[in-house]
């Protein structure tokens, strides 16, 4: 899914409750904010925030302070070990324990992950995702600890596939032109 990363975490400074993008800056959305940190959601939670159908309409909402969007937050990914274990334990934890929170909470969503065994496989679920509309797929190693920030290849723990380069910049300068 496209959307904007919310890690659920608690502040090791203070001891409350956070939610945080990738770079761990509170989201801010005060409705969003509020309506998840309020909530009964256990700690350590890591998922996509979703409103609309578009990239640009859940950037809008998400980084927008005021405003009560109807957001979805869906998890794929769960903690509450702490990072040092693997994936598919996380994985089947996460199933356990947070399906209960989706018939308490209309925007709460644990994301269905698939086991893939052989390229074949990944190439229909590849296919399928694109068909969808999906952003691409993310492979996680099952045996591979939590990785902060960004997958890189050599670390073996997760890639993206996706169907379009992109890549981060820098603005250094700009010039605005009037035109009469």
């Amino acid at each position: 899914l496209d959307g904007i990363r919310a890690c659920l975490i608690r502040s090791p400074r203070t001891g409350n409750r956070l939610l945080a993008s990738k770079s761990l800056k509170r989201i801010p959305n005060l409705h969003i904010r509020h309506s998840i940190e309020s909530s009964q959601l256990p700690d350590w939670l890591d998922g996509e925030l979703i409103v609309g159908d578009t990239f640009g309409a859940t950037t809008s909402a998400v980084m927008s302070i005021n405003g009560e969007p109807n957001f979805h937050y869906w998890v794929f990914d769960y903690l509450p070990s702490g990072p040092q274990e693997f994936w598919i334990n996380r994985h089947d934890r996460m199933q356990r324990e947070l399906a209960k929170y989706e018939k308490l909470y209309s925007w709460f969503h644990v994301m269905q992950q698939t086991v893939i065994e052989d390229l074949p496989q990944l190439d229909a679920f590849y296919h399928n995702s694109q068909v969808l509309g999906h952003e691409g797929v993310i492979l996680k190693h099952p045996r591979r600890i939590y990785v902060y920030g960004k997958c890189t290849l050599s670390g073996q723990a997760c890639l993206k596939i996706k169907p379009t380069l992109d890549a981060d910049a820098v603005v250094t300068g700009f010039e605005e032109l009037m035109h009469n």
